[in-house]
């Protein structure tokens, strides 16, 4: 059980974290969003050994499974310009989770949190207008994202906000293929820096069934809850959640 790290050895922990990662998939599964944003709070709270590797991880399969499900409708533009600020961003972000500590660590978490909560209500409040993404909006999107990403595994708000005004398979599509990419790409860059162990792997692994089990009640739920009440329920716990996340690293 060794290379499950401390998750693997706390019956009572790997418990919450599994809670949480499932709530957060069942909401992903209904919203094309949501597992990052409502887990990392927790996750860097009660194991942060999880973050951000364990959590990229357990983001994954969900990404491939959308990336593949609506392939034709890929925007091949915007995934290179967003690749494009991607890849330093992630180079930051690895330098940045090398030099902090677990407190530094957590206090980073929460300000990702309550920037993408903030992010979002704005996208939120802004009528949408299709139009093209022009391709500095990408880039700086992609680098944003790598940032966040690398660092929480909380990558997703900036590309949100930059398609806010796409619409349809062609965005799920796109962003799914991004963020795939992109957690690879995280992956790669904390492993140059020696943030990657056989221990983080597993954290993140042994919370795949969890992942699973998450996405497969979206099914049962998606018919039956409107999107849009879900989506301000998880902005609003996943803001509560950064708050409380910032109180324990600064008052723990």
């Amino acid at each position: 059980m060794t290379w499950l790290g401390d998750l693997g050895a706390d019956p009572a922990a790997l418990a919450v974290c599994s809670l949480v990662v499932v709530l957060g998939a069942l909401v992903q599964g209904v919203l094309g969003f949501g597992l990052a944003l409502l887990a990392v709070p927790v996750l860097a709270w009660v194991a942060p050994q999880t973050v951000p590797v364990g959590v990229l991880v357990v983001v994954l399969p969900l990404v491939l499974v959308s990336a593949l499900r609506e392939r034709a409708h890929l925007d091949l533009r915007g995934v290179g310009w967003a690749l494009v600020g991607r890849v330093p961003g992630g180079a930051v972000g690895a330098l940045a989770v090398q030099a902090l500590p677990v407190r530094g660590l957590q206090l980073l978490v929460a300000g990702t949190v309550g920037a993408a909560v903030l992010a979002a209500m704005v996208a939120d409040s802004r009528p949408a207008r299709p139009r093209p993404v022009r391709r500095t909006t990408l880039a700086l999107a992609g680098a944003l994202s790598g940032l966040g990403g690398t660092t929480s595994g909380i990558g997703g708000p900036p590309m949100a906000v930059a398609f806010r005004n796409s619409g349809g398979p062609a965005i799920r599509s796109t962003l799914a293929t991004f963020f795939l990419l992109g957690a690879l790409l995280s992956i790669g860059s904390l492993a140059l820096v020696g943030e990657v162990s056989p221990e983080r792997l597993g954290a993140g692994l042994v919370l795949l069934p969890a992942v699973g089990v998450g996405y497969l009640l979206s099914g049962l739920l998606r018919p039956r809850v409107r999107p849009e009440v879900l989506r301000v329920a998880v902005l609003a716990v996943s803001g509560v959640a950064a708050v409380a996340l910032l109180a324990e690293a600064l008052l723990g």
